[in-house]
């Protein structure tokens, strides 16, 4: 359970807002996160071209091909899209916390919330996707507490089965 800023305990099932008051912080300059971008760990660092998915079955995400702080410097130029994980573990960006900046380009810092509710939810999802393509009509998530149970819990230990296979 996350408490919202009113206090209140919340599963993210009504929205609520975020107030920040970091427009202007030099941290968040386009020097500042090429800079960052070249000062984290490349394993957080994630790019691609911006005409393909953002989500790759087994994580078979593309690597790397140019210096992180290029793609954030060409980033329009090269037509990607990137992600900077894990900014925590940097001093400067600790607690910073925005949507959005930039005219031309758009920088999203996105507060991601992984919680038993969320991951469970996630994967029905990927249940019923993969239900779908073999032309069964799932229930939605939500509809019935058991059958969500049986759902997330078949791709858990069908994913753990695969993680297996692959060591």
């Amino acid at each position: 359970m996350w408490r919202a800023p009113h206090g209140k305990p919340t599963r993210a099932r009504r929205p609520f807002a975020i107030t920040h008051s970091l427009a202007g912080d030099k941290r968040l300059t386009q020097e500042a996160i090429i800079a960052l971008a070249d000062r984290i760990p490349a394993a957080n660092v994630e790019m691609n071209n911006s005409d393909l998915p953002t989500l790759f079955p087994n994580d078979d995400v593309p690597v790397l091909d140019r210096r992180p702080g290029e793609l954030v410097e060409r980033i329009i130029e090269l037509r990607r899209w990137m992600a900077l994980s894990y900014l925590d573990s940097d001093p400067e960006m600790k607690a910073l916390t925005i949507d959005t900046l930039g005219d031309d380009l758009s920088i999203s810092f996105s507060l991601v919330f992984h919680t038993p509710w969320l991951e469970r939810g996630a994967r029905v999802h990927a249940a019923n996707h993969d239900l779908r393509r073999f032309g069964l009509k799932p229930g939605p998530y939500g509809s019935s507490a058991l059958a969500d149970h049986a759902k997330s819990g078949a791709v858990k230990v069908w994913r753990g089965l695969k993680s297996l296979t692959r060591s």
